[in-house]
């Protein structure tokens, strides 16, 4: 008899144990989860430092080639366009610049943005139009040019179809000069009444940037 009582004793856990487990587990679930999304944000954050101080070091070197105390525009671009454009990390890749300055920014394909102004510290600013850096860094009367441009969706004067909703930039590879317009659909009309110039007496064409 009093084996038999033992054995019904043995019925192991009971709700509430199971419960208290579970809410534990989910507690070190949560805990591993925002510790790992911290962990990965540093990591993307100082690669994309990385990758910004690389690039502005080849800017500058151009200036220092042409042997310039400032940073002109027919020297920068120069410089800028010698970056090689991650495509594997940015969506965009983009500088603008004046006469005396210059923004170098980028946007993650997961849609972080950093930017350096002038070469100084990185940094982050989501909220920033990354098509057109310089109104974020407080440049102005500056050119801007998209160094990571997708393949060519239509040319001057013809009809670019979007799937879904993107970003339609129009103008000048050659020269660097674009307008955009967020959240289009459908088809667009690539010519300077939709646009307006960027690139007066150039020839220009579409691309298209997924929102």
């Amino acid at each position: 008899m009093k084996t038999m009582q033992w054995a019904r004793k043995q019925t192991g856990f009971t709700i509430v144990e199971l419960l208290i487990v579970i809410v534990v587990i989910a507690i070190l679930a949560a805990i591993t989860i925002v510790a790992y999304n911290g962990i990965q944000a540093r990591a993307q954050e100082s690669s994309a430092k990385s990758y910004l101080a690389q690039n502005v070091k080849i800017a500058m070197n151009a200036v220092t080639d042409a042997k310039s105390s400032h940073l002109p525009a027919a020297v920068l671009p120069v410089g800028l366009s010698n970056i090689k454009p991650d495509n594997a990390k940015y969506r965009v890749v983009t500088y603008c610049a004046s006469a005396t300055e210059f923004t170098l920014a980028v946007e993650t394909l997961a849609g972080k943005k950093y930017y350096t102004k002038n070469g100084a510290e990185v940094v982050n600013n989501d909220s920033m139009d990354t098509f057109q850096p310089c109104a974020t860094s407080g440049i102005s009367g500056a050119h801007t040019t998209y160094l990571n441009l997708p393949s060519q969706c239509s040319a001057e004067n013809a009809t670019c179809t979007v799937t879904g909703t993107a970003t339609v930039v129009f103008g000048s590879a050659a020269q660097g000069r674009f307008n955009r317009l967020h959240n289009q659909t459908g088809s667009v009309t690539c010519n300077n009444a939709t646009f307006t110039d960027p690139a007066p007496s150039f020839a220009k064409a579409c691309y298209v940037y997924p929102n």
